[in-house]
């Protein structure tokens, strides 16, 4: 089967770091990079989205407790 026919790789990366400067969304960027990256040398196509847990924090602490 060629490349060519395979269908659109789709990549979710979780970030959860609180710290600042926030280096495990330095690393979720890199990863997604590279992912992507590589399916492309074979032909595929490939996207990521990096979800950021930073910012539903409080959030997520809230719903916790109820």
């Amino acid at each position: 089967m060629s490349t060519a026919a395979w269908s659109p790789v789709s990549l979710a990366v979780v970030s959860a770091g609180a710290g600042c400067p926030r280096p495990t969304r330095l690393l979720a960027d890199r990863v997604a990079e590279a992912v992507c990256r590589s399916p492309a040398a074979g032909g595929a196509r490939a996207q990521a989205e990096v979800v950021d847990l930073h910012r539903l924090a409080a959030d997520l602490a809230r719903s916790h407790r109820q």
